[in-house]
């Protein structure tokens, strides 16, 4: 796209203020903050709540750096971010199963934005969902995220190094959710390894680059978030 517009962006979308390093700020401790930090410490299960609570914050965001700026859409937000932001609370929190099991959602988010925003057209007609059945078997919300991965390599560009990070991140949700997995020893390294590939996933769709200070998206993402853009010739609206 030739045109220039301006549009809504969240800067670090994933930063904590009150756990990064660059805002950190001493403050009295009240009564309230007290109580706050020994139920924090309940949920770690560690004397040094605040420390601990700020080293795995550390750690997560290690795994989330290239996720820089996400367009303000509501479905892009409450649909892929947020249950990444959950996923990353729930590693900080030392709930490395759940932090899976929301990374994985991100996965499965990700691949129904992807072909939502495919507006697949077969002989002239949308591929809506009684086609999809027709072609295969079920809808594709209907689909295991296994068919749907096959289904977006087919339909979308959809490379072997992004279909094998939806597969891989998949195999993580399952693994640990679906199996009585007796031997823990990989799994806070299997938690970060899942919000990773789910960070990468996001950042891979959206496709953002940043040229002579001027953020560029890729036409179909830019087709999606179309109404977010405020352009110069534009008249202010009442």
């Amino acid at each position: 796209m030739d045109d220039e517009a301006t549009f809504e962006v969240l800067v670090k979308p994933l930063m904590i203020l009150s756990l990064d390093e660059i805002a950190k700020r001493q403050t009295d401790c009240t009564q309230d903050s007290e109580l706050s930090l020994e139920l924090l410490g309940d949920i770690v299960k560690d004397s040094d709540t605040l420390e601990t609570i700020r080293s795995r914050y550390r750690k997560a965001s290690k795994q989330l750096d290239r996720l820089g700026l996400v367009p303000n859409h509501p479905t892009i937000i409450n649909h892929v971010l947020r249950p990444l932001i959950e996923a990353r609370n729930c590693f900080i929190l030392k709930m490395p199963v759940a932090c899976i099991a929301q990374a994985g959602l991100v996965g499965e988010m990700v691949a129904l934005w992807r072909f939502e925003m495919l507006k697949t057209e077969i002989g002239g007609k949308p591929l809506n969902k009684d086609r999809q059945k027709l072609l295969f078997g079920r809808s594709f919300d209907k689909m295991g995220q296994d068919q749907r991965v096959k289904v977006l390599e087919g339909l979308d560009d959809v490379d072997a190094d992004l279909a094998s990070k939806f597969t891989e991140l998949r195999g993580l949700r399952r693994q640990y959710l679906h199996f009585l997995i007796e031997d823990e020893s990989a799994l806070e390294t299997d938690s970060l390894k899942a919000l990773k590939l789910a960070s990468e996933l996001i950042v891979v769709t959206l496709g953002i680059t940043i040229t002579d200070g001027r953020i560029q998206l890729p036409l179909k993402i830019a087709h999606y978030v179309r109404s977010l853009f405020r352009f110069d010739s534009e008249e202010p609206k009442d």
